[in-house]
């Protein structure tokens, strides 16, 4: 769920775009409708004050980075 209340449903589906791999996710509000469809190519992590962080595996140090993401809702 993100900070919003809205919940995201990881579904089965994907599709690679220019050798990336997208994994599709339905949104539904905190009411239990559906709104929206997206694909993103990282596995959706803590969602607070309309950022999304998680956390990254760098592949040459094998160290661990959090990330923060900006979540624009249009």
């Amino acid at each position: 769920m993100d900070d919003l209340g809205n919940l995201w449903v990881e579904t089965n589906e994907e599709k690679i775009e220019r050798g990336v791999k997208f994994t599709g996710y339905d949104i539904f509000n905190k009411d239990g409708f559906y709104e929206a469809k997206i694909w993103t190519d990282i596995r959706p992590g803590l969602f607070v004050a309309g950022k999304m962080y998680r956390l990254a595996e760098d592949k040459e140090t094998g160290s661990f980075i959090l990330k923060r993401y900006r979540v624009i809702w249009k």
